[in-house]
């Protein structure tokens, strides 16, 4: 809620969709409480696709796969995945695309090496819950890379980036954002930006 400090004390505007800490990219705000009802409507009735690209150090089990399971608390602010959704529990469900980011590149006056990043992640989330991409990338052997939490490799960010929204508001009209990431070394690499082209 950080971005609503920055706007005037008599805006009206309402967080609609927020990020994790560290995950960049797309949120939803809405003008008005009008705006933000829409909207939240929306989003629960699932007529709000996201997507979000991640990269890995590792190769995961899978090349795709849906992961679901309930979202329970662990330690040190985390959370870990029980492979069964329960009625009433906090499932969470995840399709997940890897693809290869080509040729490592000679890396030139970087802090962090760009070559570690060795999978593009595609993340597809049909429920909302926190952490639940980055929760399921480790049930996949491929935590994403910065993220400290769930074992990933160090970097110089958490590499996890909502980069696309396209929602639903009636029969007729559809918004359709997409967002580029645009901080991270790893992010910024000719690799990178080749498989982001196609």
């Amino acid at each position: 809620k950080s971005i609503l400090r920055v706007l005037p004390k008599e805006s009206q505007y309402r967080l609609v969709h927020r990020l994790d800490d560290g995950t960049s990219g797309i949120l939803v705000l809405a003008k008005n409480r009008k705006g933000a009802r829409a909207l939240s409507e929306a989003f629960s009735e699932r007529r709000a696709r996201k997507l979000y690209i991640g990269l890995t150090a590792s190769v995961p089990a899978k090349k795709q796969c849906i992961i679901r399971g309930n979202m329970i608390k662990a330690r040190r602010a985390s959370w870990k995945l029980d492979r069964k959704c329960t009625q009433g529990g906090n499932c969470a469900c995840t399709e997940m695309r890897f693809r290869g980011l080509g040729q490592r590149e000679k890396e030139e006056n970087s802090n962090f090496p760009t070559s570690v990043a060795r999978r593009l992640l595609i993340a597809l989330p049909y429920t909302g819950r926190s952490h639940q991409i980055r929760v399921a990338a480790k049930a996949m052997g491929a935590s994403l890379l910065g993220d400290k939490l769930y074992g990933g490799l160090q970097a110089d960010r958490l590499y996890l980036h909502a980069a696309a929204l396209q929602i639903q508001l009636s029969h007729d009209h559809d918004i359709n954002i997409i967002c580029k990431p645009s901080s991270g070394s790893a992010f910024s690499s000719s690799r990178f930006q080749s498989p982001w082209s196609a």
